[in-house]
């Protein structure tokens, strides 16, 4: 059942929160105040205080499969902010009157069914802070469309795990319509890259302004991450690339990222982590899982990242025996740094 709420009462709106205190997992919200959700359950406003300028329309989905059963609806769509269709077995968004959502900050179409995302690049959403593709069936097909996206105060951008293989998606901000774009996922694709190295300055993808990004499950392997260097990220503070099967840290020679905190290794086949020590500024690094097997270079790693405050190597092929325990419980006490290793 879809609940819209037209309430212009803060008091009429508290006690409507307090009757849905006890809905768990499902989302309800207010279009009137900004937040438009679509829910599978029903649930019953008979002991909702009715007044003369408040109005409650329903209308009952079994599953949603198309967005223009939204289209008899009665609200006022510039005034809505949050639009979330996620898992509503969506196909087809281009019944979604995107024009008229002037004030959309964040828009969630995520684990449906969508494979065209043609009627986002039609518009220019002035608001728009968040987008969430993730989980849907969007293969290279929208490469022209992903190149045309013109959201100037889009923030957050996720694409993680659709159909897409062309690297030119990388090139999503280069025409500078995402300036201000700092958080993207591209996990979950495996993109295809040249046989062959390109110098950067033939091929560069612009996304200076992004302080995290994801590249996991598949991205990249040992040859196709040498591609990374191509990427301007020179204000990067997080990095994921966890589950690509990486056995070599041998790129991260030809990265410039002056302000990197965090590096998310997990998930690899790694067994060297003294490439990582060319980075002063990180505060953590992730190689949970991974291979490594040798600590003999621990002590001038550590030392060599003065800000360094988490070292995760749990689950890796390490002898935890006596000394090294003392060697560990040392660098911690010395560097303010806590070091990760399960016994085995």
């Amino acid at each position: 059942m879809l609940k819209i709420l037209k309430n212009n009462h803060d008091k009429n709106i508290e006690n409507l929160k307090r009757i849905m205190n006890a809905i768990i997992n499902d989302y309800i919200y207010f279009p009137n105040y900004s937040h438009f959700y679509i829910i599978r359950q029903c649930y019953s406003f008979l002991n909702y205080p009715k007044s003369n300028d408040s109005k409650i329309v329903t209308k009952k989905f079994n599953y949603i499969k198309n967005i223009k059963d939204l289209n008899n609806i009665n609200i006022d769509s510039a005034n809505i902010k949050k639009i979330f269709f996620n898992r509503q077995g969506i196909n087809d968004i281009s019944h979604i009157k995107f024009g008229e959502l002037i004030s959309l900050t964040e828009l969630d179409l995520s684990h449906n069914n969508i494979k065209s995302i043609e009627p986002l690049s039609k518009y220019k959403l002035p608001n728009l802070k968040k987008l969430n593709l993730a989980v849907n069936f969007i293969d290279d097909s929208n490469k022209e469309y992903f190149l045309k996206l013109d959201f100037p105060e889009l923030t957050d951008f996720n694409i993680f795990e659709n159909r897409l293989t062309d690297y030119e998606i990388f090139k999503c901000n280069n025409n500078k319509n995402l300036p201000k774009l700092q958080l993207v996922f591209f996990g979950g694709n495996i993109f295809k890259f040249p046989e062959k190295q390109i110098k950067h300055k033939e091929l560069e993808f612009d996304l200076s302004s992004v302080i995290e990004i994801g590249f996991t499950r598949g991205v990249f392997s040992d040859t196709s991450i040498m591609f990374l260097s191509c990427f301007n990220l020179g204000n990067l503070q997080i990095i994921y690339l966890q589950g690509n099967n990486l056995t070599s840290l041998k790129f991260v020679e030809d990265l410039e990222l002056p302000f990197i905190k965090e590096f998310w290794l997990y998930n690899n086949q790694l067994t060297e982590f003294e490439p990582l020590k060319k980075f002063k500024t990180l505060e953590k690094i992730e190689m949970e899982n991974n291979k490594v097997n040798n600590l003999e270079e621990l002590d001038t790693f550590i030392k060599q990242l003065p800000k360094l405050k988490k070292f995760n190597l749990i689950g890796n092929s390490i002898i935890y025996d006596l000394l090294i325990r003392n060697i560990i419980e040392l660098l911690e006490e010395e560097n303010k740094v806590k070091i990760l290793i399960n016994p085995q």
